[in-house]
């Protein structure tokens, strides 16, 4: 692809216009971040950006986002990229569809829009193109926090995006994809029958996860440690990608969950550690009712809606709730039970000790550790274990150490093998005939000196089995040796086996661990280079 990483979060960073310090997406802020990278010099001729201000989107709950495509046919290039922004902490439409939208999956308007700009966008594209360039057209996505959300949904619906990142993302609500992706919901009748509520979120997750395995080679996710979003429980929501890239101090304390509820055993009855039950329960109470009446809120209203009766001096956001109905947290007495339950005021206090960490959700924050960061970026690789069919992380750094850690055994195994092979076939035979050579030279100096052998001490005893009046003048031997023994050859034959059926295991080993490996990370060509290297 055209664009380094680097790249890409700044011009990601450009979405977040700030015309008082000149930071807008434009044509020249974006020729100016591109020919930053090393070996790009392209002109504005080559640069074509797409706003979703200028489309006629409809309802968008706040959308905001560009399509930046980028043509040359003379040197082979023809990529658009699609860039989402994030969160506007000013901007109340975004906080309410992260409440209602990706919270609860209720509200699907951001979407939508985003859903509507990827046509137009599309369309005007492929009518400045000839046919095959069109067909030869190269997608990318981009986003950050809430922009994550939607560039990965539009990436997994689309199915046509070769390289999707999201930056500090929201996860995606599977909700969603049910509502957006029919060929989705008919595979989850498929599974599980018509009643898809019925399915558990565990085995939601599950099968989401097997239907978009394709499209999620092509997705990866980078999060600065310690940001406050990754953490938080919400229901249905999941990271879909492949892989997943860290940045940041391994050892930052974490925001905590503060939508987390509280397991509930018999070792709270029995052995109480200081909160009862009873305020698990209120606490869990009160998230659910949190979840559900957010859910009931965006089934019956939009985005601008809630924004414009928040934003109308007359009415308090908590009158609405009251007047709709639709609130269980109406009881001032239930909210603030909720509030003050000793589990969510742990969840304060500890999101308290850590607030300074907040900025590391920014984009500013993330594009200063990606370039300038002490600590080097670790990559994992998720995958589903097929013994718990759970998601876990894999290293490709580890799993490259462990490749190289079997091509090196099996190197010193074939070797071991190659001279116990060498010592049966050349040194045995050598050693046999130093020592017969030895002996025939021993037995050349008796037989030269017959005399004075037949006279000493060790050879009286034979002597004396010579028949009367013979007399014994010298001494002639048979040369002949007999075989070496067969249990010097069985024993050599034993070990050269136990050594291949080690080298073989081995090797099946390697090349199963690397079929595997080259599986996991086909999409990234310098980890599939050094599998190649070791042999795989």
């Amino acid at each position: 692809m055209l664009l380094d990483e680097s790249t890409r979060n700044k011009l990601t960073d450009l979405q977040y216009e700030r015309p008082d310090d000149g930071t807008t997406f434009d044509t020249d802020s974006v020729k100016t971040v591109i020919n930053q990278q090393k070996g790009l010099d392209l002109d504005t001729q080559n640069i074509n950006i797409y706003s979703s201000s200028d489309e006629q989107l409809g309802p968008s709950g706040g959308f905001d986002g560009h399509a930046l495509h980028l043509y040359n046919p003379d040197q082979n290039i023809n990529d658009v990229y699609y860039i989402f922004r994030g969160t506007e902490v000013q901007d109340l439409h975004d906080i309410v569809y992260n409440a209602i939208g990706i919270g609860s999956g209720t509200n699907t308007e951001q979407l939508q829009a985003a859903e509507r700009f990827f046509g137009n966008v599309e369309g005007k594209i492929q009518d400045h193109l000839e046919y095959e360039e069109y067909n030869n057209l190269t997608r990318m996505g981009d986003g950050h926090s809430l922009g994550g959300n939607l560039v990965v949904s539009l990436a997994l619906l689309t199915k046509n995006f070769t390289d999707v990142r999201g930056l500090n993302d929201a996860p995606v609500n599977v909700q969603h994809l049910i509502d957006h992706d029919q060929d989705f919901s008919d595979y989850l009748e498929i599974k599980v029958g018509d009643d898809i509520n019925d399915i558990s979120e565990d085995e939601l997750s599950r099968l989401a996860l097997d239907f978009y395995s394709d499209e999620a080679k092509n997705i990866s996710h980078t999060r600065v440690r310690g940001e406050a979003l990754y953490p938080q429980s919400i229901p249905d929501t999941l990271f879909i990608g492949n892989e997943v890239h860290y940045i940041g101090d391994p050892d930052i304390s974490h925001f905590p969950d503060m939508l987390a509820k509280q397991d509930i055993t018999w070792r709270d009855y029995v052995l109480p550690n200081g909160h009862s039950p009873f305020h698990k329960r209120t606490h869990n109470k009160g998230i659910d009712r949190l979840h559900n009446d957010l859910g009931h809120l965006g089934e019956n209203m939009t985005v601008d809606d809630i924004v414009n009766h928040v934003e109308n001096p007359s009415l308090s956001t908590l009158g609405l709730a009251a007047r709709l109905g639709v609130i269980g947290f109406s009881d001032r007495h239930e909210i603030v039970s909720f509030l003050l339950n000793p589990y969510m005021l742990s969840n304060f206090s500890d999101a308290a000790s850590v607030w300074d960490t907040l900025h590391k959700h920014s984009m500013e924050t993330f594009i200063d550790y990606f370039d300038n960061g002490p600590h080097p970026i670790q990559s994992f690789h998720q995958v589903i274990d097929p013994v718990s069919g759970e998601r876990i992380k894999l290293s490709a750094d580890v799993l490259l150490i462990a490749l190289n850690h079997m091509r090196k055994a099996l190197e010193t195994k074939r070797d071991a093998m190659q001279k116990l092979h060498n010592y049966w076939e050349t040194e045995v035979p050598e050693i046999t005939s130093s020592h017969r050579s030895t002996v025939n030279s021993l037995m050349d100096d008796k037989e030269a000196s017959g005399r004075a052998f037949v006279t000493e001490e060790h050879s009286i005893g034979w002597m004396e089995n010579l028949q009367p009046g013979l007399q014994a003048k010298g001494v002639q031997f048979e040369r002949s040796f007999d075989p070496l023994s067969e249990a010097v050859d069985s024993s050599l034959e034993q070990a050269m086996e136990r050594y291949q059926i080690e080298i073989n295991h081995l090797d099946q080993l390697q090349e199963r661990f690397s079929q595997h490996m080259n599986t996991l990370f086909e999409a990234d060509e310098d980890v599939s280079r050094q599998i190649q290297m070791l042999g795989g």
